[in-house]
């Protein structure tokens, strides 16, 4: 059972990591704060594997020396053992350690350690895999250089960090995605429609019924009707979804437009 005083901090940690400013760009250094706070370790690396392209992408919490080259070494070796194969499936997808797999002196004997480890300076490590909803395998892994192995306690805590790593991971995907799908009446404005057809089209956008946008609006549900018709006819669109999508694009364009000051 953890101290109350390790759970106090621990929540507080948690707080931290779910503080306003979590967003896509910063999600791999508010996590490493957050794991640096709660375990000690040399340094933290996170891995994406993307399978729609089969992309791999990994960033490290510190500059290590010939990072690089032991990555390449890694990916080529990696297969043959269960500890570094990024299978969310190994310890039925709960954090596991180099200790699970090998001692100390039988890990110093693989090809992975020559290859790798030493070229980065650790010889423990453990992987936590990140579920989240998108089409990717991510983990994190804990890596450390001659210290104890992970004690019971610190293994407690990174069974508990696993879930918030996976809430906070699933957290920004959905906050760039709802991001991405805003509208901005303002562009849709600039892009030719009436302000009140702006209005009813980000309603509408926002999947809201030509009864909801008249009340919305307080205007007549003809009056909204009347809207919609001159908006298709403006931008093209056959139906609420082709409007939609419309809306959506005319608002990421001005988004990534250059503002003018």
């Amino acid at each position: 059972m953890l101290r109350h005083s390790t759970l106090q901090h621990f929540n507080e940690a948690v707080a931290k990591l779910y503080q306003a400013d979590l967003n896509i760009r910063n999600y791999e250094r508010k996590c490493y704060e957050f794991l640096n706070s709660i375990i000690p370790s040399e340094f933290i690396v996170f891995g994406s594997l993307n399978l729609k392209n089969e992309q791999l992408s990994l960033e490290i919490s510190e500059s290590v020396s010939d990072f690089p080259e032991a990555m390449e070494a890694f990916g080529q070796l990696m297969g043959q053992y269960p500890l570094f194969r990024w299978d969310p499936q190994v310890n039925s997808g709960k954090p596991f350690y180099r200790e699970d797999f090998y001692s100390r002196r039988e890990f110093r004997e693989l090809d992975i350690f020559s290859e790798v480890y030493t070229k980065i300076g650790v010889d423990s490590h453990c992987a936590i895999h990140v579920p989240s909803n998108q089409q990717e395998i991510a983990f994190f892994g804990i890596e450390r250089m001659g210290s104890q192995d992970f004690t019971v306690e610190e293994r407690a805590l990174l069974d508990l960090c696993q879930t918030h790593l996976s809430n906070a991971r699933s957290l920004v995907f959905s906050l760039a995605d709802q991001q991405d799908k805003q509208v901005s009446p303002d562009a849709l404005y600039a892009s030719g429609l009436t302000p009140r057809e702006a209005d009813v089209l980000t309603w509408l956008s926002e999947g809201k019924s030509n009864d909801e946008i008249a009340i919305l609006l307080q205007i007549g549900l003809h009056t909204v009707k009347g809207h919609l018709k001159s908006i298709f006819q403006k931008i093209g669109a056959h139906n609420r979804l082709e409007a939609a999508l419309w809306a959506i694009r005319m608002s990421k364009q001005r988004k990534s437009r250059p503002q003018s000051h």
